[in-house]
This record gives structure tokens, C-alpha cells and sequence, in this order.
């Protein structure tokens, strides 16, 4: 017996003994194991490009990620490609075979259009097969893993806190009055700050987190819920008190600079959008409640959801008023300006144009012109899919085909090369009726999905928070341009949360009814029977 002691005990010293550095083979073999996991674990590269789309949106940075695209897409493929071999139960997403026909139409939209930029065309399939083959049935498989929360989580936490920090700098240069940026002449975008300067009189428009206002404002937004959610859930996500704690304060201060921020980027689409989810939100909450869903028992989790929403909506109201009058400041200054330069029938240049476009745009932004900018766009849009209805044009060619067929608008916007300002119509106009039809079905199937699973009485409440930023995207991108064209933050995290949602009622047992006292009283008790 002794032997057999001193034989085991002896094994591992002699092992360790054969291994430099002190540290055993097992364990370096161990850590190899892990890092090539963890380099095949699509968590890990979807949260890094989360990361890398909304870093692009910052000026600074995003003069030094061009290149880094490359590896992100490689790394997605690698991945894409070992689920194919490895483990085809990745693939197991609703709706996801209607959704990859988005692939063949596509496909057949780039042969029928290949004479115009037929590079950007297959850079955008690229970029659109990433979020159908990985991204959306990650959300699937995350529900399905035994801990959703915490593996959620580390999909989407990264890209937030970058979102908080965007919004602790667009704060820090409120505060400070961004006179650094004196240098900077003309009109320029940086560190997510628009400064608009005329020789030494200068007018600013705090335009928000990123290089986009409306994408600013939605990012936000859908930052709260998000941030939210992983707030009511935070101990299912991190494993001690202490990641707890820290979470908590955190979550506090991000929720401050975001809602100081989200107001400053003065986006309509986004008060669109906050307004109509947070509605719809309140409708479930009080459905979930007469329910009497043992999910909503407890009062003081729903009062923090009308806590965020109540605080939020009311900075919106008077954050935007302040907005509207520095707007009012930026109209009067550019046509004082555009005034003293020139008169009535002068000649003016290119640039002189632009400035009057200005005036007429941010007009048109508060309502103060017969027809906004954007109508004139969106009727130009359909002026050019009625000569392409089928199979559409392609992503990014607008303004090629607009410039060849000369269409009938006075303002001539898709010439100019102004974007199309509507995710929805961009699918139209790129891939015509096939590929919208696509899109409809698929996201009605979804949405039919959703429906099923909330009969099914799930018991995590605060999901709902989830799927309020779902309607925030769905309602956001009626005013973004692209969002369904490629791998966009908005579309990739869209797809991520709406397969998480579906299937994650399902991907475990039902727990037992709860019966309340009213309906026990109809039962009758074993002591009366006997």
C-alpha cells in the first residue's frame, strides 16, 4: 500500500522535473488547449468586431482600423468554416434558412448589376454572410449554453463601455466648451463633436458619441437597455461580489453620461424610436403583471425599468428644446454669412452652395421648410426602383444609377451622392423585391417566434429590456442608411439579441405554475374531500 502511495506521489515531481520554467506540461498543454478554444469561440470574435465598428465611428480612431477589417473577417471565416465541419448544431437558429436566401438574391443582384462597383458589391455579401452564418446564430447558441447570461454578456459588455466612453467625452467637451478645437477650420467631426468655424466667429453643434448623430443617438439608447439588463442580471454574469459592486457603480455613471449625451445628438429617429419602444415596453410590462406572472412579482424590479424610462424621456424633452435654439443660432449665423458674401444674383462656387444646402438642411431638420431633405430623398429612391423592382440595383450604387437615368427631381439628392437615410428602403433599392421580401419574411417569422415564446410564461422578466432595444433598432434604421447592407453594428447586434430571444424559452425545462392565494381558494382542499 505504502509503495503504491510513493509511486503516485513520486509520478508528478518527475514529470514537472522534465519542464523549464517550474510550471508542469500538463498545465502548458492546458493553456494551448484554452488559447486555440478560445481563438475558435465565435464569442470572442464577434465582441471584437462590436468593438472595432463602433471604434471605427470616432474620427481619431478610425483613420487607423482600415486594415484591421481584413483580420476580423478572416478570423470570422476560420470560424464559420470550423462550425461547418465541427459542430453543425452552431447552425440550429430559427429562421435561419429563409434568412440565408438573402445570400442567393444577392448573388443574383451582383451578376445582373457586376458593371457597377462590383468590389464594393462583393465586400458587402462578405460582410452580410458574417452576420447570417456567425453572428445571428450565436445569439441561439448562447441560449442554449448553461450559462446565457454571462456568455451574452461577453458578447455585448465590450462594445458598451466603449459606447460609455464616447459619452463621457462628448460630456467632458460640453463642460469644457471644446476651445482646443480652435485649430481646426471649416467643418469637422472629432472625438464626436461637430465644430463648425468662420474666421474668428465660431458656432458649435454638439453632434453626440460618433461621426453620425442619429447612429450616436440609437447607440445610446440601446446602450441603456442593454447596460440594464446586465444590471438586473449581474449576478448570473460576474461570478464574485466584488465584479458585482463595481458593475453596480459603473452602471450608475455610464447611465448619467449616456442620458446627458443622447440628447445632445438632437436625432428625431431616435426620439422616434425611444418613444415607440419604451411604449410598447410598458405595454408588456403591465400585460406580463395582470398576468400575474410570477416573472413580475416583484415591484421594485419594474419600477427600476419606468425609473430609466421616466428620467430618460424627461431629459430628452428638455435637452432637445436647448438643441433646437442653438439650432435656431447655427440657421440665422450661415445665412447672415451666405448674406454679407453675396448678393441676390452673384456668382456663386461649389462651396457657396453647400452652405446654403446647410441652411436649407438644418431647416428642414426642425420642420421649417415646405418638404424635408429627406422626403425628397426618399422619393427619389422609389423613382429609381420602379425602373430595378425585382432584383434591385445593389448595395452602394445609387448614386451611379441615379447620375446614368437622370431622374425627375428637382433637388437631385441621389446625384449628389446623399445617402438614402432608410435601412428599409436601401434593401429595396439594392436588392429589390426579392430581397425585401426576404427581409419581411424572415423578420415576421421572428416576431411570430417571440410571440410563442413569451406564451410560454419565461420567467427572466428583464429580457424584456432586450426586447425593447430590439424595437429600438427596428424603429432606428427607418433613418439610418446601410444597417442591413453588411456587417453594421446595428444589424449584428440586432440579429444577436432577436435569436437569443427566440430561443431561449425553449432551450430549457418549464418551471412549475406558481398558484397565487385567488386561485387556490378554487381549489378544494384534501381535508375536505376526506
Amino acid at each position: 500500500m505504502n509503495n503504491v502511495v510513493e509511486q503516485t506521489g513520486s509520478e508528478p515531481m518527475s514529470h514537472s522535473a522534465t519542464c523549464a520554467g517550474g510550471s508542469t506540461c500538463t498545465e502548458r498543454s492546458s493553456l494551448r488547449v484554452k488559447i486555440v478554444a478560445g481563438f475558435f469561440n465565435p464569442i470572442y470574435c464577434v465582441s471584437a468586431y462590436f468593438v472595432y465598428l463602433l471604434l471605427r465611428q470616432i474620427a481619431v480612431a478610425g483613420d487607423f482600423l482600415g486594415a484591421g477589417q481584413y483580420l476580423l473577417v478572416a478570423w470570422a471565416y476560420l470560424i464559420i468554416i470550423y462550425k461547418l465541419l465541427k459542430d453543425r448544431s452552431f447552425f440550429q437558429a430559427p429562421w435561419l434558412k429563409v434568412l440565408m436566401l438573402l445570400l442567393v438574391s444577392a448573388a443574383i443582384t451582383l451578376a445582373l448589376n457586376f458593371s457597377f462597383n462590383p468590389g464594393t458589391q462583393i465586400k458587402s455579401a462578405i460582410l452580410l454572410a458574417i452576420v447570417i452564418l456567425l453572428v445571428y446564430p450565436l445569439g441561439s447558441y448562447l441560449a442554449r449554453s448553461p450559462h446565457p447570461y454571462r456568455e451574452f454578456a461577453k458578447v455585448v459588455l465590450p462594445a458598451q463601455i466603449i459606447t460609455g466612453l464616447q459619452a463621457l467625452t462628448s460630456v467632458l467637451m460640453i463642460a469644457v466648451g471644446y476651445t482646443f478645437l480652435d485649430k481646426f477650420a471649416g467643418s469637422i467631426r472629432h472625438l464626436g463633436v461637430q465644430s463648425i468655424t468662420y474666421g474668428n466667429s465660431r458656432v458649435f453643434i454638439v453632434f453626440g458619441m460618433n461621426m453620425d448623430s442619429n447612429h450616436a443617438a440609437l447607440f445610446g439608447i440601446i446602450s441603456v437597455f442593454v447596460t440594464t439588463w446586465a444590471f438586473v442580471y449581474r449576478s448570473k454574469i460576474f461570478a464574485t461580489l466584488r465584479g458585482q459592486r463595481i458593475y453596480r457603480v459603473l452602471y450608475w455613471i455610464n447611465l448619467a453620461l449616456l442620458l446627458l449625451a443622447i440628447p445632445a445628438c438632437n436625432s428625431r429617429g431616435a426620439r422616434l424610436s425611444f418613444f415607440t419602444a419604451t411604449g410598447i415596453a410598458f405595454l408588456w410590462l403591465i400585460a406580463l403583471y395582470y398576468r400575474r406572472s410570477e416573472c413580475m412579482r416583484k415591484k421594485a424590479k419594474s419600477l427600476l425599468v419606468v425609473w430609466v424610462v421616466i428620467i430618460a424621456g424627461a431629459g430628452y424633452i428638455s435637452a432637445n428644446a436647448l438643441i433646437d435654439s442653438v439650432v435656431d443660432q447655427e440657421i440665422s449665423y450661415y445665412s447672415k454669412i451666405f448674406a454679407l458674401r453675396h448678393s441676390e444674383n452673384s456668382e456663386k462656387k461649389g462651396a457657396d452652395w453647400k452652405m446654403l444646402d446647410d441652411v436649407d438642411l438644418l431647416g428642414s431638420n426642425k420642420g421649417e421648410v415646405e418638404k424635408s431633405a429627406r422626403v425628397y430623398i426618399w422619393e427619389e429612391t422609389f423613382d429609381l426602383w420602379k425602373k430595378h423592382p425585382i432584383v434591385g440595383i445593389g448595395p452602394y450604387n445609387t448614386q451611379d444609377y441615379a447620375k446614368a437615368e437622370h431622374l425627375p427631381s428637382e433637388k437631385k439628392m441621389l446625384e449628389r451622392g446623399f445617402a438614402v437615410h432608410n435601412s428599409y428602403l436601401d434593401v429595396l433599392i439594392s436588392y429589390g423585391a426579392v430581397g425585401f421580401g426576404i427581409y419581411v419574411v424572415f423578420f415576421v417569422g421572428c416576431l411570430v417566434s417571440y410571440a410563442k415564446a413569451l406564451k410560454r410564461r419565461h420567467t427572466d422578466w428583464a429580457d424584456v429590456l432586450l426586447g425593447t432595444a430590439w424595437i429600438v433598432m427596428m424603429v432606428g434604421v427607418l433613418f439610418l442608411t446601410d444597417s442591413f447592407l453588411g456587417f453594421d453594428y446595428m444589424f449584428g447586434l440586432l440579429m444577436l439579441i432577436m435569436s437569443f430571444l427566440i430561443s431561449r424559452p425553449f432551450s430549457e425545462k418549464l418551471k412549475l405554475p406558481v398558484v397565487i392565494a385567488r386561485e387556490a381558494e378554487l381549489v378544494p382542499s384534501v381535508k375536505g374531500n376526506q
